[in-house]
């Protein structure tokens, strides 16, 4: 299920009330939220950083995923599939990336979420997955000079 696939089914239910706007990048689940908070000016609700924390978990997990699979196809020569693999990543740390980055910006408008360990569980994850994909990207480089030679 795409996040967008989530916020149309979270309309669905009632929910929320509209699925607005389109964060290219960013969970439609985060983006509906936050619209919806907007109108009614309130925080992010407990649910709500829930599911947000979840989308930054997924989206971390699957770059991290994607790169170390590219490191196993790099590993066996597929140097295009490896490409292929990490572009993969990071267009999954991208999403992620933009949750965090509303999560930063409502943080500096004095809205930001009430921090809780799943919070800091995903950030960790987020983290732990750009510095696998920058190191990662590194070693697919020495396989290939090393099956250049």
């Amino acid at each position: 299920v795409t996040p967008i696939e989530y916020a149309y089914y979270q309309r669905a239910k009632g929910e929320i009330s509209e699925v607005i706007g389109s964060r290219r990048a960013a969970p439609a689940v985060y983006g509906a939220a936050k619209d919806i908070r907007r109108k009614n000016t309130m925080a992010m609700t407990p649910d709500e950083l829930i599911d947000t924390s979840m989308m930054l978990i997924v989206h971390s997990g699957d770059a991290r995923a994607a790169a170390f699979h590219a490191l196993q196809e790099a590993k066996a020569g597929n140097f295009e599939e490896a490409k292929k693999l990490m572009a993969e990543s990071k267009a999954k740390a991208l999403e992620a990336h933009h949750i965090q980055t509303g999560l930063l910006a409502d943080e500096g408008n004095g809205e930001g979420p009430q921090v809780n360990l799943l919070l800091v569980h995903a950030q960790d994850h987020l983290m732990t997955s750009m510095l696998a994909q920058e190191l990662i990207a590194e070693l697919i480089e020495l396989h290939e000079k090393k099956a250049d030679k």
